[in-house]
């Protein structure tokens, strides 16, 4: 009888503290939630006009060696495409590496500069 109290005792505090448990971990983000916060940022960001994610389009500087288009980028090395002529059709693409200028077929330079990633 007292073995019976005993273990019925302990079954009684190890479910409490189970829920106890349970319902910290109920505080803590789930990942459904983080990842539907995410996408609810990068939806805002596409209304306003800023999202990191989408193609952009940008008006070209001089493109000297002087004075490059500069690419913003978080990663090394970039896929650019140059619209050389505003009659051309097709873009002509070319890699860019971080730190190096490059030029195109029709005499624009290109360079590639840091921008800080996204913090989660």
């Amino acid at each position: 009888m007292i073995l019976a109290g005993i273990v019925a005792l302990r079954s009684t505090c190890v479910f409490r503290q189970l829920q106890r448990l349970e319902s910290s971990f109920s505080q803590v983000f789930r990942t459904e939630d983080v990842t539907m916060a995410m996408k609810k940022k990068h939806l805002y960001d596409r209304i306003m006009g800023d999202d990191r994610y989408e193609s952009r389009i940008y008006v070209q500087a001089p493109g000297t060696t002087d004075s490059p288009n500069v690419i913003v980028s978080s990663v090394t090395q970039r896929i650019v495409g140059c619209l050389c002529s505003p009659n051309e059709a097709h873009a002509k693409y070319m890699v860019l590496e971080k730190g190096k200028t490059k030029q195109c077929a029709c005499g624009y330079w290109f360079q590639l500069v840091d921008e800080d990633p996204e913090p989660f």
